[in-house]
């Protein structure tokens, strides 16, 4: 009937198909994902992206159909579609969202931190965007950290969040913000990026206590542990800090 918004719906997905206009698919696909119905929205989606579009909702389309993937754990099928999508001309901050997003599944998925870390130093060196230059620089950290490169990883955690140093420390560096501008609300809104893209002062705390502990200074490190865990006793890396304290004891 007239008054079933999802028929309503429906109906409006049929007429954009019939039509042809992407534009309206991918309207449709966004009320069903509001609607929490991701498969239905993903399979508009898809089928918006074989349509003609501006560049600007192509890039929209690339975004979701990525997230929505993500969220069923076809991560390979994301890396595919954001592939595709940072190779096309579109809007400099949505095309950067995008490599950034590829950094991360190419990162955290993929377990391929050197090409992660090309897209990460793309756009950490082009964007006009602070946050998006924040998000490539906790990416490259843990790039430089993965790779074995502790003294860079260790400057960059640092600089990043200079509230997270332990009295051993010493002086903090420059901090990132200073340079970005502020970082109001950063380090949750990485954190909601769909792939829970670690970043934050007790991310970075853990990190240099675990840099500690690998490269000999246990002392530093076991301080560092335990900053962690009384500091931020709700971080999802309190326990593991205590774990690695203990461990160390």
């Amino acid at each position: 009937s007239s008054g079933d918004p999802v028929k309503a719906r429906e109906a409006l997905s049929d007429l954009g198909r019939d039509a042809g206009d992407g534009a309206l698919v991918a309207s449709t696909a966004a009320m069903f994902e509001e609607q929490a119905r991701p498969e239905a929205a993903l399979a508009l989606y898809e089928a918006a992206a074989e349509m003609p579009v501006e560049a600007a909702v192509y890039g929209q389309i690339a975004d979701r159909r990525a997230s929505l993937l993500l969220e069923r754990g076809q991560w390979r099928d994301a890396l595919d579609v954001l592939e595709a999508a940072v190779a096309t001309d579109m809007p400099v901050a949505l095309a950067d969202s995008l490599r950034l997003k590829l950094g991360d599944v190419l990162a955290l998925r993929a377990g391929d931190w050197e090409a992660a870390a090309d897209w990460y130093a793309t756009v950490a060196a082009e964007s006009e965007d602070r946050q998006h230059r924040l998000h490539a620089a906790w990416g490259l950290a843990d790039c430089a950290f993965v790779a074995g490169r502790y003294e860079e990883a260790r400057s960059a955690y640092k600089a990043l969040a200079p509230e997270a140093l332990t009295a051993e420390d010493g002086p903090p560096p420059v901090p990132f913000e200073t340079v970005i501008g502020p970082m109001a609300s950063a380090f949750d809104g990485l954190r909601q990026s769909g792939l829970d893209r670690p970043a934050g002062p007790d991310y970075a705390g853990y990190q240099l206590a675990e840099i500690d502990f690998r490269t000999g200074e246990m002392k530093r490190a076991v301080e560092g542990f335990r900053q962690v865990a009384s500091r931020y006793p709700d971080s999802p890396f309190a326990n593991d800090a205590l774990a690695r304290e203990l461990l160390i004891k």
